[in-house]
């Protein structure tokens, strides 16, 4: 039996823009699907964002405002 190889996602965050929202990338493999997960202190993690890839990468964007700091990191979705 061959299993293929997963590809881990990146997630790349850009900078906060002046309308109070900031760009993030996933990048991954085209045709996975994906989880964005969310936490404000690194122990409780709940989903944002689901999507599946239609290329290399999967950008979403968040907004910057009331929160003075979040977290977030990327899952494959089975």
């Amino acid at each position: 039996v061959i299993v293929p190889a997963q590809i881990v996602p990146r997630l790349h965050a850009g900078p906060p823009r002046p309308d109070g929202t900031a760009e993030f990338r996933v990048e991954g493999a085209s045709g996975q699907r994906y989880r964005v997960e969310r936490s404000d202190n690194l122990t409780n993690w709940w989903p944002y964002y689901t999507n599946t890839a239609s290329g290399s990468s999967l950008p979403f964007s968040v907004s910057t405002t009331n929160a003075p700091q979040r977290f977030f990191r990327a899952v494959t979705v089975p």
